[in-house]
């Protein structure tokens, strides 16, 4: 596999004062992507025992994507921040999984004809020192993006899924992009006593896990939420650090959904996970 191209990418960045501590900025820029090694590999390769084998394919090329980005931010104070941003994306040739027409499940990448992704984001950074002074070393912080996203199906990929499926939609969302995204965190820093921690909590919406057969429904995984939490604290030239992630041990769900009834494909929990630290600067 060789891509040997010459690509111009012109960006513009407008930033607008609408007062001494709000922004308005706007961008429209020309990126590119290109396909991984797995990607474009002329052999098949499979990760866990069970999963489907995976082939890449040589004859891919760069996807070309144009980006439209308008962001409203206003600086409260000294390190705060509210902002809503919108944003779109249009994919030229992009790169989507789809299935590999064999004996056995196998999936390799094509590039489809076009793709579209858009949406909506609100974030918001804030000191806890309005509720009490007793808080002003603790923060706040989170964010929420809607996310709308579709690519066109290959076509004798769709023209082989509506003869088992007559109503087969030939387009599908971008695999790994959830509709929802949500983060929210608690921060706690002290750096005259060096203390330093933080709570997450972090959610996705379903979102496309693995594309299924010819007509047959595709695979998501079910969303979750994760939270996590660290803290560290520096004596002298030693950090102690403690971790502890996946506090909720939600269940690793992925599934497909066939005339409303929901069939499982796989479903675990991953545990919750502990770590703890030492490290000495110099």
């Amino acid at each position: 596999a060789v891509i040997d191209t010459l690509s111009l990418l012109p960006a513009l960045n407008l930033v607008y004062a609408v007062s001494d501590n709000a922004n308005l900025r706007a961008s429209a820029t020309q990126t590119i992507a290109r396909p991984n090694m797995r990607e474009v590999a002329p052999f098949g390769s499979f990760g866990a025992i069970g999963e489907p084998t995976l082939f890449g394919n040589p004859d891919l090329t760069i996807t070309n994507i144009t980006n439209l980005d308008l962001r409203y931010e206003v600086f409260p104070n000294a390190g705060e921040v509210f902002a809503i941003s919108a944003f779109y994306k249009k994919f030229t040739d992009p790169i989507v999984s789809t299935y590999r027409f064999a004996g056995n499940p196998q999936f390799t990448w094509e590039n489809t004809a076009s793709g579209e992704l858009y949406g909506a984001e609100i974030e918001v950074r804030k000191n806890l020192d309005f509720i009490s002074p007793a808080l002003e070393e603790f923060n706040i912080s989170a964010n929420m993006a809607y996310i709308n996203s579709s690519v066109t199906i290959d076509e004798l990929e769709c023209e082989l899924s509506r003869d088992v499926d007559p109503d087969f939609d030939c387009e599908r969302q971008f695999a790994g992009q959830s509709p929802i995204v949500a983060n929210l965190n608690l921060s706690y820093t002290n750096a005259e006593k060096g203390w330093d921690g933080i709570l997450a909590y972090n959610y996705f919406d379903d979102r496309l896990a693995s594309v299924g057969a010819v007509g047959t429904p595709d695979i998501f995984e079910k969303g979750r939420g994760q939270l996590d939490f660290s803290l560290s604290k520096k004596i002298n030239g030693f950090k102690t650090t403690f971790r502890a992630r996946n506090l909720l041990n939600p269940d690793f769900r992925r599934y497909s959904d066939f005339k409303g009834q929901e069939y499982v494909f796989q479903n675990y929990k991953r545990g919750i996970e502990f770590s703890f630290g030492v490290s000495y600067s110099m």
